[in-house]
């Protein structure tokens, strides 16, 4: 029962990231399919329970899951960094999931972070001046892609409801190279969230934010980039997202090893979620289950 439960979260988030996480478990035996492979890696991960119904509706909780495996050794890590609003004392923190292994080195730009944005989105092409600057440390070849998968989660269950959207695939990918896209804006935008919360990736980190009246002349040195979400403030650290880089040499695809990144405001849902949790317990419920019994009552 615990595997046929959780088993459901782990379907539902193939089936919402398919185009993505069947090629990106390069890794994998040649007869092992590319959901076998994420079934692989991510069995000893925390299972979460969600409705059978919802498998169907594309709603998951990947918090933690493995998105990725490969030999690049380029480090997607990163952790959701919360502070104070600069431009009101009173208003909500902001938060952004920072990744300073994208930028080994401190990059200057031209113009400081600023205004009532979390930071300033980037464009394709200069995601990829600020990948290879300072000679190229990260070893990138000409073109390469950075994919983002993630959302911002707030609604769990409820008594007598399911997941009404806990979470929903949204994923875009910038497509990097010396004549890639100026625009500020990736490539390939996929998924119903992402017009709402413009999933994207930005310049700098959230300390770099200076008040929107302030005059700040100059220039800004940048050492991270960040997963953002649109110019919208979120509180209490719900986001969770992953990032991937992988490009094609020698016949081969190359990609990062790298997981779903999450803030504390998503305890609680973990919590909920995980076995022994309220929601564990209402998806046992919904099967039928006799938790007073060895067997199930159907």
């Amino acid at each position: 029962m615990e595997t046929r439960i959780s088993m459901n979260n782990v379907i539902s988030m193939f089936r919402s990231f398919q185009p993505i996480l069947k090629n990106s478990f390069p890794k994998r035996p040649t007869n092992q399919s590319g959901f076998n492979a994420f079934v692989s890696v991510n069995k000893k991960s925390k299972p979460y329970a969600i409705m059978p119904e919802d498998r169907e509706s594309g709603f998951f909780y990947p918090m933690g899951y493995q998105i990725s495996q490969g030999d690049l050794t380029i480090s997607t890590d990163g952790a959701v960094i919360d502070w104070e609003n600069p431009f009101d004392e009173e208003a909500a923190h902001r938060s952004g999931i920072e990744i300073p292994g994208l930028m080994p080195s401190p990059v200057t730009i031209p113009i400081p972070i600023r205004d009532d944005v979390v930071t300033d989105a980037i464009s394709p092409k200069q995601l990829y001046e600020f990948m290879t600057a300072n000679g190229n440390p990260l070893g990138l070849p000409q073109s390469f892609k950075v994919t983002v998968l993630g959302g911002f989660m707030d609604v769990g269950y409820t008594e007598d409801s399911n997941a009404d959207g806990a979470f929903s695939a949204a994923y875009v990918q910038y497509l990097c190279s010396p004549t890639a896209s100026e625009e500020q804006k990736p490539d390939i935008q996929i998924g119903s969230p992402v017009n709402v919360i413009g999933l994207r990736i930005s310049i700098g980190r959230i300390s770099n934010l200076v008040p929107a009246t302030d005059t700040v002349p100059g220039s800004e040195s940048v050492d991270s980039l960040m997963i953002g979400f649109n110019e919208t403030p979120y509180t209490d650290f719900d986001l969770c997202a992953g990032l991937i880089i992988s490009y094609t040499m020698d016949g081969k695809q190359r990609v990062t090893t790298s997981k779903m990144l999450y803030g504390e405001g998503l305890k609680t849902t973990i919590d909920d979620v995980s076995k022994g949790g309220s929601v564990w317990k209402q998806v046992l419920d919904s099967y039928g289950y006799n938790q007073e019994s060895t067997l199930a009552t159907k």
